[in-house]
């Protein structure tokens, strides 16, 4: 099955023309710094086993040969076009005339959207790595439900590990969608033969999927995986630190039906894309007409499919909604934490990727009855009209267009953090650095944007940072010991005459202070008697404990 032939290239080269506007001065040289996406010089291999440890594992192995950098501005933009081309592949197959411009619409919709522009503000490239997996995933999907065969289920098992080794939630979702899939078209398929070889292939799907991915499922099953640590400490605080936001003029429902309602939009760290309310407003209500009459026209051709697509659309606005929802809440804060293949999502709105993925689906098939309607109609700018339905999109998100408006923009670590950095590994010997100020998520000089704390990545091992999350009532995701030790013997203490025997006890020879958000609550580090200040630098201050020996 070939994935590249001419027409295909051409659709390869549109797409890599869509991801350049939207690139823009992101691929200058520098890092793309935002919230949780803080790529250093050396990327770390993986501390734990769980998912996703192969991909961390090969950007590791890639950075000893390229600059992370680059790493970096690969994978974004492998990510954007993966995506779109994706899902146009995956519309063509339910075209029945004109394949390209309502394709490219999808394509486009996919890519530039509210979900996948907050997102990328956030720095999830996890979620949107198998965000962009999705439609090649379902497309996959759709091939084996029509035909059973094993060369299918072998694919669609590829799929769905290249998935897993992605990101855990979204196979979540895709697990979801595969069953909504195989349990429609089993009912409404009524052949004994094809029930049985669709049984049977589906299981040597599920048994290969588990054979490939048990150096991680090993560990979620008896418990001892990092996976299931986090997923344990999940309560009632992280579902309300993360719940899904309501849009201030049209509140949370319609926020969900937009495509937005991330929780980060409660604290205004990027331009919202629905900000312009009117015209988000407009132009979602014409994608709901799309939407509408591709359901329409397609039930009428492939009833499997539509029931099965209005389903997980369905489903991902049902549990994206939150726990605030109206009459459903309720339901929603239980399935979230007493369901185990739920407990995860913390934060539902991720469940809106099920939604996105319903309306570019109908919505393609819904500008292809449009353009047949048009075919009988003669009035002005009608040759016009189609192609403008393809600025729809970046008419949603404008802001995402050309850097996201600016908002993302390369910056590199200051001098001194690699100057020290060279330093500190000249000092072979057992010891720890606490980083300064403490927090886990913070903006520095170097970047103005809230990010999580690269100290730990950049400098090594040995680093001591925040964990401190500080969102709503969560302030540490997980329990630390050394960390509760830290802000209450510590922290408060900084100008104790003992502080370097406080140090001492978690063998903490160095004190590093970056200009970082509140570091200037730390000035009294220089009038600690235990303390030497060894490097003044622009941008970073060090302090050596004289009572550590090691």
């Amino acid at each position: 099955m070939k994935i590249v032939n001419g027409k295909s290239k051409k659709v390869w080269l549109n797409y890599t023309g869509l991801v350049l506007l939207i690139m823009g001065p992101m691929l200058l040289r520098g890092y793309i710094l935002t919230f949780d996406m803080v790529f250093t010089p050396k990327l770390p291999a993986p501390s734990t086993v769980i998912n996703s440890y192969l991909f961390e594992e090969f950007l590791h192995i890639l950075n000893i040969a390229l600059p992370s950098q680059l790493i970096q501005k690969m994978m974004i933009f492998s990510i954007l076009l993966i995506a779109g081309v994706g899902m146009h592949k995956l519309t063509q197959l339910s075209m029945q005339k004109r394949k390209e411009l309502p394709a490219y619409f999808a394509g486009i919709l996919y890519v530039v959207n509210p979900f996948t522009y907050e997102r990328w503000m956030a720095g999830h490239y996890y979620l949107l790595v198998g965000y962009a997996l999705l439609p090649w995933l379902v497309r996959s999907l759709l091939f084996f439900v029509k035909k059973p065969a094993r060369r299918q289920a072998f694919y669609l098992m590829i799929w769905y590990c290249a998935m897993a080794f992605a990101s855990i939630h979204v196979l979540v979702l895709s697990i979801l969608a595969g069953i909504v899939i195989l349990v429609v078209h089993t009912i409404l398929n009524r052949n004994k033969i094809y029930f049985q070889k669709l049984g049977l292939n589906t299981l040597l799907i599920c048994l290969g999927f588990v054979l490939i991915n048990s150096f991680w499922i090993v560990g979620v099953v008896n418990g001892s995986s990092e996976i299931v640590r986090t997923v344990n400490s999940f309560d009632n605080r992280h579902l309300e630190a993360f719940t899904t936001a309501a849009n201030p003029h049209v509140g949370l429902l319609p926020n969900v039906i937009g495509m937005s309602g991330f929780w980060l939009e409660r604290y205004h760290r990027y331009a919202l894309p629905n900000a312009v309310w009117v015209m988000w407003l407009t132009i979602m209500l014409a994608l709901l007409v799309l939407v509408g009459l591709g359901i329409k026209r397609h039930y009428a051709n492939s009833r499997a499919q539509t029931i099965a697509f209005a389903i997980i659309g369905g489903l991902g606005f049902f549990i994206a909604s939150g726990i605030h929802a109206p009459i459903w809440g309720r339901l929603n804060h239980w399935i979230l934490l007493h369901i185990p293949i739920l407990r995860g999502f913390r934060e539902p709105q991720k469940f809106v990727a099920l939604l996105v993925l319903a309306y570019c689906f109908f919505a393609a098939i819904g500008i292809e009855q449009l353009m047949e309607f048009l075919d009988g109609k003669k009035f002005a700018l009608k040759d016009s009209l189609a192609p403008a339905l393809l600025l729809l999109p970046i008419g949603l998100v404008p802001v995402m267009i050309f850097g996201f408006a600016g908002q993302l923009k390369p910056v590199d670590y200051p001098a001194s953090w690699y100057r020290y950095n060279k330093q500190l590994k000249q000092d072979t010997g057992d010891y720890k650095a606490l980083f300064l100020p403490w927090h886990e998520y913070m903006s520095f000089d170097f970047t103005p944007r809230i990010i999580a704390n690269p100290a730990p990545n950049f400098f090594g091992s040995r680093i001591i940072s925040g964990d401190n999350a500080e969102f709503g009532d969560v302030y540490r995701e997980t329990f630390n010991p050394r960390s509760d030790y830290i802000e209450q013997q510590t922290l408060p203490q900084l100008s104790a005459p003992d502080l370097g025997l406080r140090l001492n006890k978690l063998n903490i020879k160095y004190i590093m202070l970056s200009r970082g958000y509140d570091w200037q609550n730390y000035r009294q580090l220089d009038n600690t008697r235990q303390l030497k200040k060894i490097r003044d630098d622009v941008g970073l201050t060090v302090y050596e404990n004289t009572e550590n020996r090691k």
